[in-house]
């Protein structure tokens, strides 16, 4: 994945977290949790990435909680938009 679509996804994440911690300086590996990502906006993020990468979340997997930090976003998309090849 290239490394300006990683950070689309780092902005996509950053825009839909409601946190007071400074979210500028998440690291890829950080628990995303620890940042006030909750339910509510876990599912904005979901719905903005597959409208921006034209994919789809498989319900199983979003039920999995794997989506952890940033780089299990990446991992996924870059996974998903793979298969469309």
């Amino acid at each position: 994945m290239e490394k300006r679509e990683i950070e689309c996804i780092r902005n996509i994440i950053r825009k839909n977290i409601e946190s007071t911690e400074n979210i500028e300086h998440i690291k890829n590996d950080d628990e995303l949790s620890d940042f006030g990502l909750n339910s509510i906006s876990f599912v904005k993020v979901v719905a903005e990435i597959e409208k921006v990468f034209g994919i789809e979340f498989d319900i199983e997997v979003m039920l999995a909680k794997k989506f952890k930090t940033i780089d299990a976003f990446v991992s996924y998309v870059d996974y998903k938009m793979q298969k469309l090849k």
